[in-house]
């Protein structure tokens, strides 16, 4: 997938600040990646942080840490933060997401972050297939990535 046909398909359900004029100067590949939950569940990233004390914090705090949808799964006060609730009634199984690459194996997902934590407290398989922006670790493309520096 080129980054035109990514932005097309991903830009109006991504709320994430990505900076998509700074991203495209960079040239990102994108690249499709299949998983499920539960089994790639610490793996796969919300956007969604918390301080050492596993409250709710915004990403721009100093102590702000990531959470995978595991972790973010298991702690009720970021489910109440963020207002999860049985999001998977009813719903298909497979879905298609947009995720960026930081460093290392895991994945940041872009959207779908409540239904892919619904699924893990709801106990629901699910099979996903992200579409990656393979970019820059430069928190001006997305703030969010100074905490995987």
């Amino acid at each position: 997938m080129h980054i035109r046909d990514f932005f097309y398909k991903f830009a109006l359900t991504i709320r994430c600040a990505l900076n998509w004029k700074l991203l495209l100067t960079y040239r990102p590949r994108i690249e499709k990646y299949g998983c499920s939950l539960p089994a790639a569940a610490d793996k796969i990233w919300t956007p969604w942080y918390t301080d050492e004390s596993g409250r709710p914090r915004e990403f721009y705090h100093n102590d702000a840490m990531p959470n995978s949808v595991i972790h973010a799964a298991s702690n009720s006060e970021l489910l109440e933060y963020h207002e999860v609730q049985n999001r998977l009634m009813g719903q298909n199984t497979n879905f298609v997401f947009p995720g960026y690459k930081p460093p290392g194996p895991d994945i940041l997902l872009l959207d779908g972050n409540h239904r892919s934590v619904s699924a893990m407290v709801e106990g629901r398989k699910i099979s996903i297939a992200l579409y990656i922006i393979k970019g820059p670790l430069d928190p001006s493309v997305l703030p969010d990535l100074h905490l995987w520096q």
